[in-house]
């Protein structure tokens, strides 16, 4: 779960799509589970530097166009 959390704050933050087409990508999520991961996620970042430490090292390797949202996390 945590990782797929992390997926979909990439996602989010590197391409500003919406939470219905986030979910999609993601094996047909209703966009709500979105917004649950996306308000877990920012929460453990917070309060987890290790995690917050593997999120800014997969944000610095990740080139924004190469995000392709037709494939699933």
């Amino acid at each position: 779960v945590r990782p797929r959390g992390l997926a979909i704050h990439c996602v989010r933050q590197l391409t500003g799509k919406s939470t219905h087409a986030i979910g999609l990508a993601c094996g047909g999520r209703d966009h709500t589970t979105v917004l649950h991961s996306l308000k877990v996620t920012s929460q453990l970042l917070r309060t987890d530097p290790g995690l917050a430490g593997d999120l800014a090292a997969i944000l610095a390797s990740l080139n924004p166009r190469s995000v392709d949202l037709s494939k699933r996390c």
